[in-house]
């Protein structure tokens, strides 16, 4: 099929029904750009995943994880803190290095631990973190 009278077609049904014909054409895999880490906004940020994914570069890595962890919450809030568990369930599902996980994890308790906050509610994240979320690993399937 020709798409260029296929794209003509679309063109004239849209003119026809008086609706906007936005339509281009999708760019070789080569020349796609990719926005810059300093191009995300601040309200971007606000999701601690993807604060993680941003001071990571995407790597990662133990210390990588342990770093960028340690800079996002050198100073945490109760909200965030409370927020945690979430983060490491979102974690768990991008399907990271076993040893990996285990120190993002442990950073996030360690974090939790010495946070200058209430003692109950440090305990019960605590118990949220370790006892939570668990690593989802992908098995490969058996071939016959």
């Amino acid at each position: 099929m020709d798409y260029r009278k296929s794209f003509s077609g679309v063109a004239s049904i849209l003119a026809v029904s008086n609706q906007r014909a936005d339509a281009s054409f999708a760019q070789p895999l080569g020349e796609i750009k990719v926005p810059l880490a300093r191009d995300i906004t601040s309200a971007s940020l606000a999701d601690p995943l993807l604060e993680l994914i941003v001071r990571t570069q995407g790597s990662f890595t133990e210390q990588a994880v342990r770093s960028a962890l340690t800079s996002m919450y050198a100073d945490p809030a109760q909200t965030e803190i409370d927020r945690m568990p979430a983060l490491l369930n979102n974690v768990a599902s991008l399907g990271m290095a076993p040893k990996v996980f285990q120190v993002f994890k442990q950073t996030l308790v360690d974090i939790v631990s010495s946070a200058a906050l209430d003692g109950v509610a440090k305990e019960q994240v605590v118990a949220q973190l370790e006892h939570g979320a668990s690593l989802i690993q992908l098995v490969p399937s058996a071939k016959s």
